[in-house]
């Protein structure tokens, strides 16, 4: 493939189908080079012996053919191609950029349905012992050799292996875009979700939905993209939810992607209860540290998977069981103790109407080189709408991230939903980026122009609603810029109850950071502490945040030293 960069603003995308057809043989036999990190492929990568040799600068024995494919192999490929042009949309021939944009979209489609299939197939015995007259082996499988003993040998022939996954992986490329109907959430939750508050507090929110309301109405079943930007405390969670079902009111289904394992246990209980949701309409799902740690160990010398990949990373799912479309149910059949059975736990994180997760679950669905779980994640992304709490949370890596998974949403035609009380121009401008290209691939896929909504709501100013087309470019820059400098001068007119300060230090040294928090500690203290219970003694409460757990420990120390009670402890706001 090249200098060849999947990238929306690149001349080098995959521009048609034998370039599609590359980067589906190339990721999903990973022959891209890695990070030194060992774990992810950079973005500039290319194709490299490393995944496939114990040692690098392997000799020419290891990189001879093993044998020929056979002439049918070929035979059927071109007749596919050729099936393949005769469908492609007239259109892109003579617009460039909306080709690539076709074949991009496609290409990832694609390639989940190619990782399904081969996941399926791999799973089967072709024999009970190894065929004869075969040259090329697609895998291997244990076998009966003896009494009670079995030996690794060579099972599914090449070439009935590549027909297998080739013709299931058309299926079900089709299968998820029209046989994925689960359900969502009840009417009646629905109903009790979307109910006006008579807290005056949050009347923002019934101003806000009604707008949204209003919008839906003069334009139903567009994508939209809703900006929460209301303050702490003001009850961005549940509007979050609102917004969610007031977009799409009939068996709305939605994923909520937190960044914290305890906020995502915190919120999932709250909405539970609060949202008055049945068993069966939530999953929870966090990573598990401690089998995450046994997992991470065993994966770098086991390679478990009919296939030889990878295992797939552990989570905690909390639901009741939920039934799936049978053509999934393959993907999700596991072998415990000798025998196949299905992961009741996995079924009930894609069918759960609503999911709330970790993100690191969700992330997935745009790293196709995490094979099942890519599959698995990606098809609750395009069967749900999207929440993403706190989206200004992450570093730079991480919201690159993050931010596929906002594309991958809008090229499915769902709703996204992102909230912070600090979403700044930067990160918001970036995440419109995201979902305007997600609607272009959209459009191109489906060969005509896409609207998309376009909201910023927050809990002071009338709610901002306006609709984009992915043909034309957006004023969300000037307009987002717009909404912040009115929020800004009306805010300046209401009494400060936080005033921000900058507390300056010398140097860069862990000490002069301690003293400068213990100086801001105790003048914090003055200003604010009373009179406890009638006596002499002064008391305040305060707390400092400190994102590593080593200086935490070492700060709470320094500060008891000094004369303060501290303690270390976790604490997240809980969702109005």
């Amino acid at each position: 493939m090249g200098d060849r960069e999947i990238n929306n603003d690149s001349e080098y995308g995959i521009s048609n189908q034998l370039e599609a057809v590359d980067y589906l043989v190339v990721t999903h036999h990973g022959l891209l080079g890695i990070e030194p990190d060992g774990k992810h492929p950079p973005f500039n990568a290319l194709p490299h012996c490393e995944n496939h040799v114990r040692e690098l600068n392997p000799s020419l024995q290891q990189l001879t053919c093993a044998g020929d494919l056979p002439h049918s192999i070929f035979n059927s490929h071109q007749k596919r191609m050729q099936r393949l042009t005769a469908l492609l949309p007239q259109q892109t021939v003579t617009k460039p950029k909306d080709q690539r944009l076709y074949w991009k979209a496609l290409a990832l489609h694609s390639r989940a349905a190619l990782i399904h299939a081969d996941h399926i197939v791999s799973a089967q015995q072709f024999s009970a012992v190894k065929p004869e007259n075969v040259a090329l082996f697609a895998n291997t499988k244990f076998k009966e050799t003896g009494k009670a003993k079995k030996e690794k040998l060579q099972d599914q022939p090449l070439e009935w292996h590549l027909h297998q996954v080739g013709d299931r992986a058309s299926r079900i490329a089709v299968q998820m875009m029209t046989d994925l109907n689960l359900s969502g959430l009840s009417e009646q939750t629905v109903d009790y979700i979307c109910q006006p508050t008579t807290n005056p507090r949050f009347q923002w929110q019934n101003i806000a939905a009604n707008a949204l309301q209003k919008q839906i109405q003069k334009t139903p079943e567009i994508p939209a993209l809703i900006l929460n930007i209301a303050g702490t405390g003001s009850g961005k969670t549940r509007m979050n939810l609102r917004a969610a079902c007031t977009l799409r009111p009939d068996d709305p289904r939605i994923s909520i992607a937190l960044n914290l394992r305890s906020l995502t246990l915190q919120t999932g209980h709250a909405l539970q209860s609060s949202m008055n949701l049945s068993n069966e309409e939530i999953a929870i799902v966090i990573g598990d540290t401690v089998t995450q740690d046994l997992f991470n160990a065993a994966k770098l010398t086991a390679y478990i998977d009919e296939d030889e990949n990878q295992p797939e990373p552990i989570f905690d799912a909390f639901g009741d069981e939920c039934g799936l479309p049978d053509w999934l149910n393959p993907l999700f059949t596991i072998e415990q103790k000798g025998k196949k059975v299905l992961d009741q736990k996995g079924m009930t994180v894609l069918a759960s109407p609503l999911l709330v997760s970790t993100v690191d679950y969700l992330i997935a669905a745009g790293e196709p080189h995490r094979q099942g779980h890519h599959v698995k994640a990606l098809l609750r992304i395009m069967s749900s709408d999207l929440i993403l709490d706190e989206v200004d949370g992450y570093e730079p890596k991480a919201l690159i991230a993050v931010l596929r998974l906002v594309q991958l949403a809008a090229m499915y035609g769902r709703n996204v939903i992102c909230s912070s009380a600090t979403l700044s121009l930067t990160v918001a401008k970036t995440i419109h980026r995201a979902f305007e290209s997600g609607m272009q691939m959209r459009a191109a896929l489906y060969e005509k122009q896409q609207k998309s909504i376009i909201a910023v709501i927050d809990n002071e100013l009338k709610p901002q609603i306006w609709l984009d087309h992915s043909d034309q470019s957006s004023d969300f820059n000037h307009k987002y810029q717009q909404h912040l400098d009115t929020l800004q001068i009306h805010l300046m007119e209401k009494p400060t109850y936080r005033l921000a300060q900058l507390i300056p230090f010398t140097d860069t040294s862990v000490l002069s950071w301690k003293q400068a928090v213990l100086a801001a500690a105790q003048t914090l203290h003055r200003d604010h502490a009373w009179r406890f219970n009638q006596t002499e003694k002064r008391i305040s409460l305060g707390l400092i945040r400190v994102a590593n757990i080593k200086h935490a420990i070492g700060l709470a120390q320094f500060l008891s030293e000094h004369g303060f009670v501290a303690q270390r402890f976790e604490m997240q706001s809980a969702p109005n």
